[in-house]
C-alpha cells in the first residue's frame, strides 16, 4: 500500500506539473498570438503609411516637375523680353533724338522774316 500511495503521490505530481506546464504553455500561446497580432497590427499601419508616403512622394515629384515646366517657360519668356528689348530704343538714345530734332524743327528754332531783316538793318544803320 506504500508503494501505491507513492506511486498514486508521484502520479498527482505529474498531473500537478503537466497541468502547470499546459498552463505556462496557454499563457505562452496567448502571449505569443498577442504579439503577432500586434505585429500584424504594426505592418498593416507601417504598409498604410508607406503607401501614403509613397502618394505624397508622387505628389511632390509632379509637382516639382510642374515647377521646372513653369520655371522654363518664364525663362524661355525672359529670354524673348530681353531680345525685345534689346530692339527698343534706350532712354538715353531717345533724349539724343529729341534733341537733334530740337535743333532741325521750325517750330522750336526763330527765324526773321525779310520786313524783320530790314527794320534790324535801318535800325542799326549808321549815316554816313
Amino acid at each position: 500500500m506504500a508503494h501505491e500511495d507513492k506511486v498514486s503521490l508521484i502520479l498527482q505530481e505529474l498531473v500537478r506539473r503537466s497541468n502547470e506546464e499546459s498552463r505556462r504553455l496557454r499563457s505562452v500561446e496567448q502571449r505569443l498570438f498577442a504579439m503577432e497580432s500586434r505585429l500584424q497590427s504594426v505592418e498593416t499601419s507601417v504598409a498604410a503609411y508607406t503607401r501614403k508616403t509613397n502618394e505624397k512622394l508622387a505628389t511632390f515629384e509632379a509637382s516639382i516637375k510642374m515647377q521646372d515646366e513653369i520655371a522654363a517657360k518664364i525663362k524661355t519668356a525672359m529670354e524673348k523680353l530681353s531680345k525685345q528689348t534689346d530692339k527698343y530704343a534706350r532712354k538715353s538714345e531717345i533724349k539724343e533724338i529729341e534733341k537733334m530734332f530740337d535743333l532741325v524743327s521750325p517750330a522750336v528754332q526763330q527765324f526773321a522774316t525779310r520786313k524783320e531783316l530790314e527794320e534790324l538793318k535801318r535800325r542799326i544803320a549808321i549815316p554816313v
